[in-house]
């Protein structure tokens, strides 16, 4: 994972140069690659914190 993580890096510096990615795809390809390293806990709100629109 962590050599995944450094080539979309690499093609991230590369974004709007010619490169195959974009810089809000490495955005999302690297946001998706640290959902591995977080617990349920980490990645929830608690309902206190949340509000609703009517």
């Amino acid at each position: 994972e962590g050599k995944l993580k450094a080539l979309v890096s690499i093609h991230g510096l590369k974004a709007g140069k010619g490169g195959e990615l974009t810089h809000d795809e490495t955005t999302i390809i690297s946001g998706a690659l640290d959902l591995t390293e977080k617990t349920t806990q980490e990645a929830m709100t608690p309902i206190e914190s949340t509000f609703s629109l009517d």
